[in-house]
């Protein structure tokens, strides 16, 4: 048998994977054709929770197995995770956003975190660049309903005070996109602004309020902490 390139991963020659060493994870099989099947077997360093580690270890484990079989192994589609839902907590008072109840229409209000299903949010990439990144636009859907209702600025409307609503989830809607303007993008979880597509004012707690069932509204955005946001997940 040949000697492993250096720095290459550990690897067996086996019939089956109960023939592998302690200590080693049997990850795949494939025959060669002459009777003997070749496994890519590692040691605990695949448990490292390093990306680009890991990444190295998956093409080494292919190359392993295409000199040894002749075939090209096609590496399986990552799994799709379940979106996360995030809430939405305001710098100032602590609080975070949800709907005045779960009927569309209704205003959107700061409430003490208590994990609830209203007060948890999706958010949503709209215009298809990289999720985060600044001056990206997103969309919010609200985890309250069945129809997940979004963040809209109400009537679409431009001036000062105007409320937020929770409205049916139109993507290419101007007053349910909001522009993610970072004021702290090395923490965690962010703090951003969120300023409106259609109205170019930001998101605030009316008056700048701590109290619980303070509106939440949109304002000329000026820098203030009623305007800047945590979006950490829940």
């Amino acid at each position: 048998m040949p000697s492993p390139p250096p720095h290459a991963i550990p690897y067996a020659r086996s019939r089956n994977c109960a023939d592998r060493r302690p200590g080693t994870v049997c990850v795949g099989a494939a025959s060669t054709g002459v009777g003997v099947t070749v496994e890519a077997v590692v040691s605990h360093p695949l448990e490292r929770r390093d990306m680009h580690g890991t990444r190295k270890i998956k093409v080494a484990l292919m190359a392993l197995l295409t000199a040894f079989t002749g075939l090209v192994v096609v590496a399986p589609a990552p799994a799709q995770a379940a979106p996360p839902w995030l809430y939405i907590l305001n710098e100032k008072s602590g609080k975070v956003l949800q709907g005045r109840t779960t009927a569309k229409g209704v205003g959107v209000l700061q409430k003490t975190y208590i994990g609830s299903q209203p007060q948890q949010w999706l958010l949503v990439d709209v215009d298809g660049d990289n999720i985060w990144d600044e001056g990206d636009i997103v969309g919010f859907r609200n985890a309250g309903t069945s129809s997940q209702y979004g963040l809209a600025i109400s009537g679409g409307r431009i001036d000062n005070g105007a409320p937020a609503i929770l409205w049916d989830y139109h993507m290419n809607n101007a007053e349910q996109q909001w522009v993610l303007h970072y004021v702290l993008r090395n923490t965690v979880p962010p703090l951003v602004t969120l300023k409106n597509v259609g109205s170019g004012r930001c998101l605030a707690i009316g008056s700048g309020s701590t109290a619980d069932n303070a509106a939440a509204i949109q304002w000329n955005c000026n820098g203030g902490l009623e305007q800047m946001w945590n979006i950490p997940f829940s």
